[in-house]
């Protein structure tokens, strides 16, 4: 029997979606279906599912697991991923604008050009994670660890990273202007050519930090310690 796609078996409101199981939505999504937005979608288990160019918008996916899944152009906007795995997830091209991604799991993650505005990446993991050309206007990563991520080209401006771990990760280019960085640690940290123009480096620790073309007009270096490791 070919499966009816959800919204013929569902037909439900717009404001009002149910829930769905993961073999209900891959035999959807395996006949066509794309639109699952305001799925209730809690804990569900995606490991290594296909869901490209799916519309997940304000679909809750809290705790869900999604190693490994494929989320190449994802709309994922306004969704919840509370705790969510997304361990090496690609979610290169995903919308993922004003997605609430606190405590999330997405180291090794694919979030290439992605768009991350006004997102909340609170204690999210990102270690080694590729950013690179994404937009994270506005975003919010307090306590969040980027370590060794990859964030050329990415545009960071009005980001709150405070207390967030930047260690080893790459920057090159990077638009950081009034970026909150207090208290952010950056070991390491390569910042060539980036913009860090009315950014707040307030107790920031860049030791051995790589600035060479860094732009740092009107920059808070209060209690900065200082590529050297000297406290400016």
């Amino acid at each position: 029997l070919v499966p009816k796609k959800w919204s013929e078996q569902n037909n439900p409101p717009q404001s009002d979606r149910p829930s769905i199981d993961a073999d209900q939505l891959l035999d959807c999504f395996a006949i066509g279906e794309t639109d699952f937005a305001q799925a209730s979608l809690s804990r569900i288990r995606l490991t290594q599912a296909n869901l490209k160019k799916i519309n997940l918008s304000k679909a809750d996916l809290s705790r869900a697991d999604l190693n490994r899944a494929d989320l190449s152009q994802a709309n994922l906007c306004l969704a919840v991923l509370t705790c969510t795995k997304l361990v090496n997830a690609n979610l290169a091209e995903a919308n993922l604008t004003g997605a609430l991604l606190d405590s999330a799991i997405l180291t090794d993650a694919t979030l290439a050009k992605s768009c991350l505005e006004h997102s909340n990446l609170s204690s999210a993991s990102l270690i080694r994670a590729d950013l690179k050309g994404a937009n994270l206007n506005q975003a919010t990563l307090q306590g969040a660890s980027l370590k060794g991520a990859s964030l050329q080209e990415a545009d960071l401006s009005g980001v709150d990273l405070t207390g967030a771990d930047l260690s080893g990760a790459n920057l090159t280019g990077a638009l950081l202007w009034k970026a909150n960085l207090t208290r952010a640690k950056l070991h390491g940290t390569i910042l060539s050519q980036a913009n860090l123009s009315e950014a707040n480096l307030n107790r920031a620790d860049l030791s051995g930090a790589i600035l060479a073309g860094t732009v740092l007009k009107h920059v808070n270096f209060t209690d900065v310690i200082l590529p050297n490791g000297v406290l400016y």
